[in-house]
């Protein structure tokens, strides 16, 4: 075999061993992160380095996206029927799931009569003990208006606020979607989508669908559709319809 040629071929297998290399050391990326030039970054991030120095231009405000606070089943935990009088003296005593569990049973006439009212004020008063998913029913009361409740979209939004302060990803992603549209807080879609990816990076799904619906339309992140409907599929093979209803929409 001529020599030419024999160098040649090694030179050829010390290219594939080097790019071999490369790759088994390229690192996995988890949640909404993505492989940029060799580190897992958010896409917002990898954005602002796209940029470089430059001002970053205002996002295409595009069609809003259409959706509802997250509704959710309640856990009601050791609290079943017929012991609500014990959530409510654990909760006199200052102890805010409780005062969330006896709401729930005003909320859904579990063992009481049904009365909204007591159960917003369960609700209001768990979540000024700390416990996030107070928070997030008292928002989400606020928002819908059930049972004689006035709307209100400050409060609510003030709410879904405390309930992801509180670590509560439902409140985080309903409040990441009050910024990007502006919904009873000042417009934020930058602020909004970092609480969605929050909650997504959490596995909430409702966190992710949200978020793709910011990535297909631009709000708050530069608009990827391919990531976009990527986040959607992730969602909806979770089982969460929303996403899988917005996939049908495009």
């Amino acid at each position: 075999m001529r020599i030419d040629v024999i160098a040649s071929l090694i030179g050829l297998f010390m290219v594939m061993a080097i790019s071999g290399s490369a790759f088994a050391d390229q690192p996995e990326c988890r949640g909404t992160k993505r492989l940029y030039k060799g580190k897992c970054l958010y896409p917002e991030e990898i954005a602002k380095k796209k940029a470089g120095r430059s001002k970053s231009r205002k996002s295409r405000a595009g069609k809003k996206p259409r959706s509802k606070p997250i509704e959710r089943k309640v856990d009601f935990g050791t609290c079943q029927k017929g012991e609500t009088s014990t959530c409510l003296a654990n909760c006199k005593s200052g102890h805010g799931e409780s005062c969330y569990l006896a709401g729930a049973h005003y909320q859904h006439g579990v063992g009481v009569g049904e009365d909204i009212g007591e159960a917003m004020k369960l609700f209001e008063k768990g979540c000024l003990l700390g416990f996030g998913a107070s928070c997030y029913e008292c928002g989400l009361g606020f928002s819908h208006g059930p049972g004689g409740v006035i709307q209100d979209s400050k409060k609510a939004a003030r709410y879904m606020g405390l309930g992801c302060d509180n670590g509560d990803m439902d409140a985080c992603a309903t409040q990441g979607f009050f910024l990007v549209q502006g919904q009873g807080v000042r417009k934020n879609p930058g602020k909004g989508v970092k609480l969605l990816m929050k909650a997504c990076d959490a596995s909430n799904m409702a966190g992710c669908k949200y978020l793709g619906m910011c990535f297909m339309y631009g709000l708050g992140v530069e608009k990827d559709t391919d990531f976009g409907m990527l986040l959607l599929r992730n969602a909806c093979s979770n089982n969460y319809q929303p996403a899988c209803d917005a996939i049908e929409r495009f």
